[in-house]
């Protein structure tokens, strides 16, 4: 999977140090109470310009919605602002990347790699942007920077969380 669809290269999933160290991160990142109430309150700190700026992109008058994409642009703001702070990028193309890299994911489990140009090539999309973002500098909650200080291959190569 961490080939398939997270594209790690054979050397990043052979290095058996980095992923005990990524293991390892799960519990205190992860599943703590902190980095729990971390999220939590990063998530309702944007809330409410979150929602203001989504009524405001509706214009004036009554607006007939999709409600599942509404709500679904509605969790990806909020999420992404969560995880990722602030300057994470919240353009219509990285949303649409980053639903379809979701879709693929158990799809890409039980086809052969060999098949896999399209949905790799998808997944390159988010990836590349994340790691442009990266690199401009972010102000991700604690379990991401943990985990980004986990990596053992090159700092400009952002692959997966």
């Amino acid at each position: 999977m961490r080939r398939k669809q997270f594209l790690n290269t054979p050397d990043e999933i052979n290095d058996d140090a980095m992923s005990q160290q990524l293991q390892a991160s799960l519990g205190p990142g992860l599943l703590s109470t902190e980095a729990t109430n971390e999220l939590t309150n990063r998530l309702i700190q944007h809330l409410p310009s979150t929602i203001e700026g989504m009524m405001r992109s509706l214009g004036e008058g009554w607006q007939q919605v999709d409600l599942i994409e509404w709500c679904s642009k509605t969790v990806f703001e909020l999420s992404n602002f969560a995880v990722m702070g602030s300057t994470f990028p919240r353009d219509e193309q990285m949303y649409k990347d980053l639903i379809q890299f979701e879709d693929n994911l158990m799809m890409v489990c039980k086809m052969p790699e060999l098949s896999l140009r399209k949905e790799q090539a998808l997944a390159r999309m988010p990836l590349t942007s994340t790691n442009q973002f990266y690199e401009r500098g972010m102000e991700a909650c604690s379990v991401v920077s943990m985990r980004c200080q986990v990596r053992s291959f090159p700092p400009t190569r952002l692959t997966s969380f």
